[in-house]
């Protein structure tokens, strides 16, 4: 791995599944072996080309992109990063700036062990007020010489291996990647491509041939793809690269996952990673013929057409848009029921038992939420702080501020174990007790780094 940091960029072919509505700047990252106290973290960042403003300077055009990627040490607080670049594109002419030409490009780090609060921040070099940020902790734990190990996936739009340019900066270990910061493959991407490294193969496998396997896995823990291949563990370390066929795959959520391991010695490793497939012609059906039979013995054997409205309605927070898409595709009560027992089977987290204990949970906290945080005409389940509770469950610490003569009431929810530490702020805006999500740390959820200004009792 390459010791020392770069900035670059090339122009790559890529068809956005977000709405071009939205800033599509997007951002991700790896991280490798280095030594025993540090490791190599690469981020892959992309910019829509066609987003970004076409300026001018000396009758030539150019686009630009600003990046800023700040880490803190969640322990001790202090900023062990804190760079910020603009990334500078001429053009030829105006028609160089098409319809999803993005500029990609990687930097890298070498990181010292801890856990890190990331802040990184995309935005057009000629209106800052358009950008895309990015909130998340990063673990950076060195791979030790005393297991077997896998390190981070990263995705690719291509490897050259036979016509590999060394003097690339995507060049490593003889090879091209071509990132994939964006992770959406499919429709224009229909081979992913994959890149990782094994580390300590020589000193915990017991054969000269090891079998490593390569799967996919849909958000339904149905495992859709799988291929097992034999790899020589005679050197220390090697690369492991490899493609996959996701033309047929329907869109959705999929997790990648690499797994090496040796029954004799009784050791492995794994390594795995999210992705996303755009595949808008590609259906996926569900037949409710397939669905029936399960249900009948079971508690929702006997809900009515109402009744399976309802629980769906309320599991829908929990629900990935497959399972929206094929409930709602669903005819009859008798399907509707088999959906339900299945939907809920699938997240019984012990399945030796009688009993669903996460199901049980969650309509403890549907009724816990609707004595709770009931407001207006809102029962307390469809509120903010309902739905929160409901995905992520009872906050380890609950900040109340009461209202003040210049600021409104408000909430801070602290949850330590997500995402490495994360908090929701819910304030009353109205005065009717219907406390709203301003803003959140949690990757996905709403974001306002200016919420305190809202809070104001004149805003």
């Amino acid at each position: 791995m390459k010791k020392f940091f770069f900035l670059f960029f090339v122009f790559i072919f890529f068809n956005s599944a977000f709405s071009q509505n939205q800033f599509n700047f997007n951002i991700d990252y790896s991280t490798f072996r280095y030594d025993s106290s540090s490791c190599y973290v690469e981020f892959y960042y992309s910019y829509p080309q066609n987003q970004l403003s076409l300026l001018s300077a000396d009758s030539v055009l150019f686009v630009n992109g600003l990046l800023s990627i700040n880490l803190t040490d969640t322990v001790t607080k202090k900023n062990v990063l804190e760079r910020n670049w603009k990334i500078t594109n001429t053009l030829s002419d105006s028609n160089d700036i098409v319809k999803n030409n993005s500029l990609i490009g990687q930097i890298g780090f070498i990181i010292p062990k801890g856990v890190y609060s990331a802040y990184i921040v995309g935005a057009d070099g000629g209106n800052n007020k358009v950008f895309r940020e990015y909130s998340f902790n990063i673990n950076v734990r060195p791979y030790q010489s005393s297991n077997l190990m896998i390190s981070n996936i990263q995705l690719a739009t291509n490897i050259k291996y036979d016509n590999a340019d060394e003097k690339s900066i995507f060049y490593k270990n003889s090879l091209e990647v071509i990132p994939n910061p964006t992770a959406i493959f499919g429709e224009k991407y229909p081979m992913l491509f994959y890149y990782c490294e094994i580390y300590n193969l020589d000193k915990f496998t017991s054969e000269p041939k090891t079998k490593i396997t390569t799967s996919v896995y849909d958000t339904n823990n149905k495992k859709i793809y799988q291929r097992t291949k034999l790899i020589s563990t005679s050197s220390q370390a090697r690369v492991d690269i490899g493609t996959i066929n996701v033309s047929k795959f329907s869109t959705g959520k999929y997790s990648l996952i690499i797994s090496i391991s040796d029954s004799v010695k009784k050791t492995g490793a794994v390594s795995s990673k999210p992705f996303f497939v755009f595949n808008p012609a590609i259906q996926q059906k569900v037949e409710e013929s397939e669905i029936i039979g399960k249900a009948a013995s079971s508690e929702f054997g006997s809900l009515s057409d109402e009744e399976c409205e309802d629980l769906f309605e309320k599991s829908k927070y929990i629900a990935t848009e497959t399972e929206i898409e094929q409930y709602e595709a669903l005819s009859t009560v008798e399907a509707k029921r088999e959906f339900l027992f299945s939907f809920w089977k699938k997240r019984d987290p012990d399945r030796t038992t009688a009993q669903n204990e996460f199901y049980a949970i969650y309509l403890k906290r549907i009724e816990y939420s609707n004595e709770r945080f009931g407001a207006l005409n809102r029962t307390g389940w469809k509120t903010d702080r309902g739905r929160v509770f409901l995905m992520y469950g009872e906050p380890n610490q609950i900040d109340r501020f009461p209202s003040q003569v210049d600021t409104k009431p408000y909430e801070i929810w602290n949850y330590d174990k997500l995402q490495g530490g994360v908090i929701f702020v819910f304030a009353d805006l109205t005065g009717f007790s219907d406390y709203v999500l301003l803003h959140s740390t949690l990757r996905g959820e709403i974001k306002d780094e200016n919420w305190q200004k809202r809070l104001s009792a004149g805003f």
